[in-house]
């Protein structure tokens, strides 16, 4: 079967490997030129899916009429943003097979209207048969061959079965359902909770307060679903707790990693550019990602001015570290070890070992996973094993006390790097 896959993004990329691998006939279109001759030249998506290699029996194009010509089935992954612009110069040039169907694997409702994905396609492009594909499906797990279960949803029964036999594998499994209102509403709405639960994780709330908010949050989903005219069942399934839970939890889930930086005191500009520099699912994107962010304090030349200076704002604290003044405010009921002192004025001010105290608690919180209270600990038990460790036993002998002063200047050698490292 011929399959015109519409986006390369991650999921796209990826399904194109996983269809082409079930023997069917794969052309991938996507509108950046520039992408799909990198694509073509690396036979790889370098920008989306590095590390995975397109083989030369996947056609890759630009040309959206040679990429659905002939399609029985045609998948829009483009984002929910560009869908309605995809279906209509689809829709203009009318060169669809009139047997083809039509899937959405986009999550998310139209900004203007709300509409779902569907409905989006259905209002551009008349007289097809549409399908949602939707459930708790992370790219990255997928084209690694890892199990994922999905749902097929549609009106027609006939279509909803064509792309369950389209799609299944014995590592990836479809399920089918006839509440397309409700498969869609549970894939776009759930990205509220998923942001929501990673400000959980950045503001280190923990796992109890997480539960809760998810718990709470499905239900909410549903009442609101149910109104819509969703079957309250369908959010008790794949696309509606499946798909919640995988995104709430998932190190690849971008509405969770948005919520968390954003919990952590970053702007969302900030955070929004970061992972448009750093493609979210790239492999390096670790490394990348803590280049980035500590970049600023590294490499910057007006910062290191700034870092010789002795005191410090809160608000000039908190632009150096990328994090938010009350978040500063927060730390400092917390954590006994950060006292900034005041100036004659009443403001706070803090020193050069402030800021290196903050550096440490933001790694035990953010990059160690710490909450509140174990970074508390943390902090407790390392400066109780610095000052048993650093004690001076000094005695009688002029040698035994010089080797014990080298001994201890050595020790803070090592903890001061060990500092700055962070």
């Amino acid at each position: 079967m011929k399959v015109a896959i519409l986006g390369a993004g991650n999921w796209g990329t990826c399904l194109a490997l996983m269809l082409l691998n079930k023997g069917h006939q794969i052309h991938l279109w996507e509108y950046n030129e520039q992408l799909v001759r990198d694509m073509i030249t690396c036979r790889e998506n370098r920008t989306y899916l590095k590390g995975f290699t397109l083989p030369e029996a996947i056609s890759i194009t630009w040309s959206i009429d040679e990429a659905v010509h002939g399609a029985e089935c045609v998948l829009f992954v483009v984002p929910s943003s560009a869908m309605r612009q995809t279906a209509k110069t689809l829709g203009d040039h009318r060169i669809l097979p009139e047997n083809s169907i039509l899937v959405s694997l986009s999550k998310g409702l139209e900004h203007n209207t709300l509409m779902t994905m569907t409905e989006v396609i259905a209002d551009e492009i008349k007289g097809h048969r549409m399908v949602a594909l939707s459930g708790p499906c992370i790219a990255y797990e997928v084209v690694q061959g890892l199990p994922t279960t999905i749902v097929s949803a549609s009106q027609d029964a006939e279509a909803a079965q064509t792309i369950q036999d389209i799609f299944m594998t014995p590592l990836f499994r479809v399920y089918t359902s006839d509440d397309i209102l409700g498969i869609q509403l549970g894939g776009a709405l759930k990205n509220i909770i998923s942001i929501a639960a990673g400000m959980n994780d950045g503001l280190g709330f923990g796992s109890n307060a997480k539960s809760a908010l998810i718990t709470r949050g499905i239900f909410e989903i549903q009442r609101f679903g149910v109104s819509l005219g969703a079957k309250p069942e369908t959010f008790n399934g794949l696309s509606g707790i499946g798909d919640l839970i995988t995104t709430c939890f998932s190190g690849h889930s971008r509405n969770r990693h948005l919520g968390e930086e954003i919990g952590k005191g970053r702007s969302l500009k900030n955070v929004i550019d970061e992972m448009i520099r750093y493609h979210y699912f790239s492999k390096r994107y670790e490394k990348n990602k803590k280049v980035f962010t500590n970049s600023g304090l590294n490499e910057d030349s007006t910062m290191k001015e700034e870092h010789r200076r002795r005191y410090y704002s809160i608000s000039k604290v908190a632009d150096m570290l990328d994090l938010k003044s009350h978040i500063l405010r927060f730390w400092e009921s917390e954590f006994s070890e950060l006292r900034p002192r005041k100036n004659r004025a009443g403001n706070r001010v803090y020193t050069e070992r402030d800021i290196k105290i903050v550096r440490l608690i933001k790694h035990l919180l953010y990059e160690e996973k710490f909450t509140i209270e174990g970074a508390k600990k943390r902090l407790k038990t390392d400066r109780e094993m610095m000052n048993k460790q650093l004690s001076l036993p000094l005695s009688n002998n002029g040698n035994d006390n010089k080797a014990a002063i080298e001994a201890l200047r050595s020790e803070l050698n090592k903890v001061i790097e060990m500092v700055e490292e962070l």
